[in-house]
């Protein structure tokens, strides 16, 4: 959403079916980036970060069955030219990230500010604000929704609410990224294509 409000016509991949407000396909999003990339002014990747994330390292049974999607994303990317973002959790191994939180944007819902950490890596120059201390009540949406320590206590109107993101469901939303943030990058990437 936060690119399509920043001026861009999107087209969404993912190897399961979302519920997304654009168009979309559902494939494998690396093999459709390597055949028809030539379609598209610029692309964003979000690999997979299950390998990354701080509750993956904290269940150290999963943590060898998760791929690194990461490193053949970013190849891939790199070899088809165009621009290109990549988000991740903190602790994956980017490149010169940029790091946006909600706090940044002011995402508030009556329980408190969104805390939600976001790596961006690009092959260009992305500007990203100062980061706010976290004051009064933060609200992390992660976990897939299942985890209500995750969540502060927020429903799941609140964490729909707090991310921006009205058309998804709770288990979505916690793998989302706030349309704020793609908005804000959205706005720099534009004026490079």
């Amino acid at each position: 959403m936060g690119y399509y409000l920043a001026g861009f016509q999107v087209y969404g991949i993912d190897h399961r079916q979302q519920r997304y407000p654009f168009e979309f396909r559902m494939c494998d999003a690396l093999r459709f980036a390597k055949h028809k990339a030539h379609l598209f002014d610029a692309i964003h990747a979000s690999p997979p970060c299950q390998r990354f994330s701080a509750a993956s390292a904290n269940d150290l049974r999963n943590i060898g069955r998760r791929p690194d999607l990461l490193k053949p994303t970013r190849e891939l990317l790199e070899e088809i030219g165009l621009p290109y973002v990549i988000e991740n959790v903190p602790g994956a191994p980017m490149r010169n990230p940029g790091m946006l939180c909600g706090t940044m944007f002011n995402l508030t819902c009556k329980r408190g500010t969104l805390r939600r950490h976001r790596l961006f890596e690009t092959n260009w120059n992305l500007e990203v604000p100062e980061h706010p201390e976290h004051e009064g009540p933060t609200i992390g949406v992660y976990g897939h929704g299942r985890n209500p320590g995750g969540t502060g206590g927020a429903s799941a109107a609140d964490c729909r609410t707090v991310m921006g993101i009205h058309w998804a469901g709770r288990d979505a939303v916690s793998q989302a990224i706030p349309p704020a943030y793609t908005r804000f990058i959205g706005e720099q990437l534009i004026k490079l294509v």
